[in-house]
């Protein structure tokens, strides 16, 4: 097969055809661009103009017909129309391409650079979540050594013997936030016992 010129608005010579050849001389009889010699960008153009033809469509049928008919329909109709007006080498696919297609693939970046965001804020609230649960489990446990007027009752302020190993690290931790050095001492002295 013969060598063809790029189509769309990029205009550089040639890339071979990966078409059938019978598919390519439809394409070459309906005076169409042959889409695997367009440069990538024209082509992403074409597959935006393609989405958008498709998302015009699929609304629109839904309440008639239901899902499944719909999406054929919208397909067919909505997506092969915008496809068939983008691979066209006038002013029409032209047009198509650089607008419909070009702004199809911004607001389709637009969403996926937001819900990336999303996830992020989302990650972050689970961990701010853990965190809060952590500081609650630890107020729990000093409110235990508590009496009721707030204050360490006798033989609890230092109990120390009947915590695991993470509940002493955690133990030490919150001293030291406190600036409770010679608490901080006590748990770290437990801490060599084990």
């Amino acid at each position: 097969m013969q060598a063809r010129r790029r189509g769309g608005s990029s205009g550089a010579p040639l890339a071979k055809s990966t078409l059938a050849p019978p598919l390519a001389k439809v394409l070459d009889v309906l005076d169409l661009y042959d889409p695997t010699t367009m440069s990538s960008e024209d082509q992403d153009n074409v597959i935006g103009a393609v989405v958008a033809g498709f998302a015009v469509f699929f609304p629109l049928l839904y309440a008639q017909f239901g899902l499944f008919p719909d999406f054929l329909l919208a397909t067919a109709f909505g997506g092969g129309v915008s496809g068939y007006c983008a691979l066209r080498k006038d002013i029409i696919g032209s047009i198509t391409r650089d607008i419909a297609g070009s702004s199809t693939n911004l607001v389709l970046v637009n969403v996926v650079e937001k819900a990336e965001a999303i996830a992020e804020e989302y990650e972050l609230t689970r961990g701010s979540q853990a965190r809060l649960q952590r500081q609650v489990e630890q107020l729990t446990r000093l409110r235990g050594k508590l009496g009721p007027a707030g204050e360490a009752t006798e033989g609890q302020a230092d109990d120390l013997t009947n915590l695991t190993r993470d509940q002493l690290y955690e133990e030490l931790d919150w001293r030291l936030d406190r600036e409770d050095y010679p608490g901080a001492a006590r748990v770290k002295a437990r801490l060599d016992e084990l």
